[in-house]
């Protein structure tokens, strides 16, 4: 029953993906496929949150107001989806752009690890999910303890209650809006196994999308490479299923950049995939504080990565279809940030002249980069780190710098750089104790990034396919994109 919320949530964010967004298929279908249910799953669990929200400010927030305004939106992108695909029938056919190369036996094996890595997380979730059932500290402090609240069309504005000052009263509402939105659907209680599964959905929406991801901006062998470190990071597998919103907002992240990323190849629609990367960039202000940071990044990255590299005129027509796609989340975003929740964070309330104090002290430079440093060991242990594998790859197969990867590393570099910048100067003037701190909140952050950096790196490793195949196939492949590309810029 606990899925079932869950299932229609999956379902509207994949009608407005396939309504948005029509990733041609380039290389593998069960690539474009993963890709879009994973996308799906962070855009419904968005989308239903906004959507309860909404009714809640506007009265309402029964379970009948809800299930019909998400049908409702729901049939109306079915009949789109139905129009376009009559009009697609009444065309002639594209021809498949490129041609996917025969499966080496080295990649069946790697897929044979990858599989047997996804059903170790999928047993290591359900075993900590069942020692602890409501999640760790900030799960029923923060997340499910506001749930609670927002379950009620009564008391709903307590989830936002100066009270909580202690707890982050003005952190957005994505994830314990969309838990108390499953919990009115079921309409009995708050059973646990609706955190519980929503938790489960986002880890895995992230493994998805970025093996699917790699496969299609880079190719199988890269996907399947990126998936297994992944898998292979014990740091990401512990986070999972305390029911935080750390996982959910590196969904977020990932699925902005990788959408961006998208946007410069040439079979891919531009400017879909820079509104829809926008309203990813969005939902992740709506998950967490950190989300407003990367959001705010983000959009400057964007658009001096595109005036740099084509022109100014070019970078304002770019950024202004991200805005577009971000506009209605980052509106109800701001409304709730600026509006209603209290200004209660210390980081925020202090005096500018004692944050900025903080800034001549050497030692807090040196603990924090101890920590980071830390943090990176942490990964893993001993041969089996992400950090070793990385190493290994990056000598035995080596980077590739061509023109699209140049872009690839200026775009999602530079934001994972600037994020992680903005991390360390919050730590800087932080007005709790630093090393209290950096124990109980930087393990987390740093998942932020690490599947995108994940990605950014499979995408400008040189494709492990190119040494494995003879040089007529390498060169049969090569000639083929060409043509793709000429094919669509005619």
């Amino acid at each position: 029953m606990a899925a079932l919320p869950l299932i229609l949530a999956i379902a509207l964010g994949w009608a407005l993906y396939r309504l948005t967004f029509p990733w041609p298929r380039r290389l593998a279908g069960w690539a474009e496929w993963i890709f879009s249910i994973a996308l799906a799953t962070g855009l419904g669990a968005g989308v239903s949150s906004v959507i309860y929200f909404l009714l809640l400010l506007a009265g309402g927030g029964g379970r009948l107001s809800i299930a019909a305004a998400e049908i409702f939106l729901l049939s109306g992108c079915g009949l789109l989806i139905y129009r376009r695909m009559r009009l697609q029938r009444s065309r002639k056919a594209n021809p498949l752009l490129v041609h996917a190369l025969p499966m080496h036996p080295w990649e069946r094996m790697a897929a044979l690890l990858l599989a047997a890595g996804i059903v170790v997380a999928a047993v290591t979730f359900y075993n900590d999910a069942a020692a602890n059932p409501h999640g760790q500290w900030d799960a029923w402090s923060i997340w499910n303890l506001r749930a609670k609240f927002l379950i009620s069309s009564r008391y709903w504005r307590n989830a936002y209650s100066s009270l909580l000052d202690r707890t982050h009263p003005d952190y957005p509402l994505l994830v314990s809006a969309f838990i108390a939105r499953s919990w009115k659907y079921l309409g009995h209680g708050a059973p646990v196994a609706v955190p519980i599964a929503i938790a489960g959905m986002f880890e895995f929406a992230v493994i998805g999308l970025l093996i699917s991801s790699s496969v299609l901006l880079r190719g199988r062998a890269s996907g399947l490479l990126a998936g297994l470190v992944l898998v292979g990071t014990p740091a990401f597998l512990r986070i999972g299923p305390w029911q935080y919103a750390d996982i959910p907002l590196s969904l977020y992240i990932l699925g902005s950049l990788a959408l961006l990323c998208a946007a410069n190849l040439v079979e891919v629609p531009r400017r879909p995939a820079l509104a829809l990367a926008g309203v990813f960039a969005s939902l992740a202000a709506w998950t967490k504080n950190e989300g407003l940071l990367f959001f705010a990044v983000l959009t400057v990255v964007v658009f001096l990565s595109e005036g740099f590299s084509s022109r100014w005129t070019y970078a304002g027509i770019s950024v202004g279809w991200f805005v577009i796609g971000s506009l209605p989340v980052i509106a109800v975003t701001l409304y709730f940030k600026f509006c209603l929740a209290p200004v209660t964070d210390p980081l925020v309330t202090q005096p500018l002249f004692v944050a900025l104090s903080r800034l001549d002290d050497f030692s807090r430079y040196v603990t924090i980069l101890k920590a980071f440093c830390e943090q990176i060991i942490g990964l893993g242990d001993g041969w089996m780190h992400p950090v070793i594998a990385l190493g290994i790859l990056s000598v035995a197969i080596g980077f590739h710098t061509g023109d699209c990867e140049r872009r690839w590393m200026q775009l999602a570099g530079t934001t994972i750089m600037l994020v992680m910048a903005g991390y360390f100067v919050a730590y800087l003037i932080t007005p709790a104790d630093l090393q209290w701190h950096l124990n109980t909140s930087l393990n987390r952050l740093c998942m932020h990034a690490w599947p995108s950096f994940l990605l950014l790196f499979f995408l400008i490793l040189r494709r492990p396919e190119d040494s494995a195949t003879a040089p007529d196939q390498r060169e049969t492949f090569k000639v083929t994109g060409k043509k793709a590309r000429s094919a669509k810029r005619a």
